[in-house]
């Protein structure tokens, strides 16, 4: 069975096969799309995640030094702190890249 398909004066033909083949690139697409969809949502979860950690350790952290526990002890909590922005930073550049991921599947899609 063939399907003609005209636009303006643009006709072409394509057959079951062909239209089954371009269903299932944008059943793909779709499947891409909505896992990068799924990624971008579980890291912006981590995200808020470990901000509001980093938040509950600065507020400790403040707490401590002001109730004259052990400097050391400090200097480990602190080094602890920056460890965990440096992992907030990184899940906020994986957050970019599928941002980015997304679009550009939006414009292939388009």
């Amino acid at each position: 069975m063939k399907v003609t398909l005209q636009t303006n004066q643009l006709s072409c033909k394509a057959s079951a096969r062909d239209l089954k083949f371009l269903d299932s690139i944008r059943d793909k697409n779709v499947a891409v799309f909505d896992s990068l969809q799924k990624q971008k949502i579980e890291t912006l979860l981590k995200y808020r995640e470990v901000q509001k950690v980093i938040e509950n350790y600065h507020d400790l952290l403040n707490n401590y030094s002001n109730s004259g526990v052990a400097a050391e002890i400090i200097m480990k909590a602190k080094s602890d702190l920056e460890d965990m922005k440096v992992f907030k930073d990184t899940l906020w550049n994986k957050l970019r890249e599928i941002n980015f991921a997304i679009l550009a599947e939006e414009e292939k899609n388009y």
